[in-house]
């Protein structure tokens, strides 16, 4: 599998010839974009295919070597020998946004796992 092979989506875009690299770019910018000025549509499009070009970032290809594919985690924080330890002697708090792409199951778990959760100290906020 791509991914097993250190391999993301986006190094699958980048084998594509650049003809239709272009016209993919083309289509998600026009859809992703709808409603602003053309000009703007084109600006970003040919950020995006720069970035396409200039290959993989360090940070990019760190999600195959941190998560499983399908973005899990080799090492779930809510492991015992990680944060679902429920003897930690520290509370624990996790933030996430209103429209987050992460999950909050995990979260919940650790958190009231934790036993300062009665108390009011563990928490998990959602700005």
């Amino acid at each position: 599998m791509q991914w097993e092979n250190k391999r993301t989506p986006l190094d699958i875009v980048r084998a594509l010839p650049d003809c239709l690299m272009e016209r993919l770019g083309t289509f998600v910018v026009n859809i992703d974009m709808d409603g602003y000025p053309a000009r703007h549509r084109e600006v970003v499009r040919r950020y995006y295919l720069n970035v396409l070009k200039l290959g993989s970032s360090g940070t990019e290809k760190a999600l195959t070597v941190t998560f499983k594919f399908g973005a899990y985690a080799h090492h779930c924080l809510t492991e015992v020998d990680r944060l679902g330890n429920p003897n930690l002697p520290f509370p624990i708090a996790f933030c996430y946004g209103d429209q987050d792409w992460l999950g909050t199951v995990g979260a919940d778990q650790i958190v009231q796992g934790n036993k300062f959760f009665k108390s009011g100290v563990s928490q998990l906020f959602i700005l």
